[in-house]
C-alpha cells in the first residue's frame, strides 16, 4: 500500500466544493497512453497494466489509471500451484471485485438488469491520489477503438431518477453514450437505451 502526503489544497476551512481533472496537471482528459514494457513483459503483464501519460521511463511519468483482468476460472495467468486448477492471479482479481462490488464471492454480477453468467471482467481504476472524495457522475467518457470500430461509453447518471447503491457505494451502468446520458437506441427488441441484449457494458463506481 502506498500513501500520498496531503497537499495544501487538501485542507479546507469551508464547505466549498473543489473539483478538478483526474489526470496529471488537473487535465480532464487523456489521449496518449503509455505502458511500461518491463511490466507488460513480466508475469503481472498477463493480468495487470499501469497506464502513464508519457513514456514510463521519463522523470515526469505518472500512473494515470490501471487496468486489471479477472477470470473466475483462473484463465489468463499462470496458476499459483500447477496441481490446483483454477487458482491464479486472475481468479483472485475476479474474487476481489466480487467482494468490493457485491460483498461476497458467491454473488453474481448484474449488468443493466441482466444476469448472464459472467466469468471474466476488466477493471479500470483511476490512480487514487488523483482524486479526492470521488469521481463526478456524468463526466466519464471512455472511447474504445478496434480497427474501424469506435465504442463511446459513459455512465447513465443523467438517465436515472434515483441512485442505486451497493457495497461500493453509488453505482451506475456503463452504457453507449456521452456525458452521463445514453445514446437513443430505439429498437423493436425492447433493449434499454445504450445497452445490449446482455445488458450494460459494466458498472461505474464513482
Amino acid at each position: 500500500m502506498s500513501f500520498k502526503r496531503f497537499d495544501p489544497e487538501d485542507f479546507l476551512i469551508s464547505a466549498e466544493s473543489i473539483v478538478g481533472g483526474v489526470f496529471t496537471g488537473g487535465q480532464n482528459s487523456i489521449n496518449i497512453f503509455n505502458t511500461s514494457s518491463i511490466q507488460t513483459g513480466g508475469t503481472s503483464g498477463q493480468y495487470y497494466w499501469s497506464v502513464f501519460q508519457t513514456s514510463s521511463t521519463l522523470p515526469e511519468a505518472e500512473v494515470q489509471f490501471n487496468v486489471a483482468y479477472g477470470n473466475a476460472e483462473g484463465s489468463g495467468s499462470v496458476p499459483y500451484d500447477a496441481n490446483i486448477a483454477g487458482k491464479s492471479p486472475t481468479s483472485t482479481i475476479f474474487g476481489q471485485w466480487q467482494n468490493i462490488v457485491l460483498g461476497d464471492e458467491d454473488s453474481s454480477f448484474e449488468f443493466g438488469g441482466v444476469t448472464p453468467v459472467i466469468k471474466e471482467l476488466h477493471a479500470l481504476t483511476f490512480e487514487r491520489a488523483r482524486f479526492k472524495g470521488g469521481l463526478f457522475p456524468g463526466t466519464l467518457n471512455l472511447f474504445l477503438s478496434s480497427s474501424n470500430n469506435l465504442l463511446k461509453l459513459t455512465d447513465n447518471s443523467k438517465d436515472v431518477n434515483n441512485d442505486t447503491f451497493n457495497e461500493a457505494g453509488r453505482v451506475y451502468q456503463l452504457v453507449s453514450g456521452s456525458n452521463g446520458a445514453a445514446f437513443d437506441s430505439s429498437n423493436s427488441e425492447q433493449i434499454a437505451a445504450g445497452m445490449t441484449k446482455s445488458g450494460s457494458y459494466g458498472l461505474f463506481l464513482p
